[in-house]
């Protein structure tokens, strides 16, 4: 309710849910879609930073009246997410992040695929495989782990890193003299 007094002069207000898994806590998320929806602000826009995990009719539902842009975790084919990203049981969660994916293009939501590159997983292969997916947009990103650590890049994975960025940033030039919006959008500010 203060955001819009606070900055009255900014044209949009964006509140991004993130951290943790934010669909774990509905209330929050709803109350701040009905407090804007209640105030007629027109300049409150909603994201959410997802793994994409937890998917209920509810959870639809507030993203669906929100209009949220969603950036959704899905670091490649089952082999490769499936090694990281499991329930807490145990169990693989690729075909859930998939089926959530499906659900959100049903709602017509803006869809970023992210995906973290990591040793054995390069900004490369993740780039062809989010590109491979009905997303709008896509961004891939080398995780930050201490030297040493068995995920972490080795200096020539490093090197290619850099090289697929300046590769990527020769695409978006590309892009933007074409008049088109790139889908790699990590360049978009």
């Amino acid at each position: 309710e203060v955001l819009p007094e606070a900055f009255p002069r900014a044209r949009e207000l964006c509140v991004h849910f993130y951290g943790g898994e934010p669909l774990l806590n509905l209330l929050a998320i709803r109350a701040a879609v009905d407090a804007a929806s209640s105030m007629c602000e027109p300049r409150f826009t909603f994201a959410i930073t997802t793994n994409g995990t937890i998917c209920s009719d509810g959870a639809l539902a507030i993203l669906r009246k929100g209009r949220f842009n969603v950036t959704l975790s899905v670091d490649g084919p089952p082999h490769i997410h499936d090694a990281l990203r499991r329930t807490p049981s145990g169990k693989p969660t690729h075909a859930k992040v998939l089926k959530f994916l499906g659900q959100l293009k049903d709602e017509e939501l803006f869809v970023r695929g992210s995906s973290v590159v990591r040793r054995g997983w390069s900004l490369r292969e993740a780039c062809a495989y989010l590109s491979s997916l009905p997303v709008d947009a896509i961004k891939a990103q080398a995780v930050r782990l201490p030297s040493g650590d068995e995920l972490a890049l080795t200096e020539g994975d490093y090197q290619e890193y850099f090289e697929h960025l300046g590769d990527i940033a020769g695409e978006v030039i590309d892009c933007v003299r074409r008049g088109e919006y790139p889908r790699d959008d990590r360049f978009n500010h």
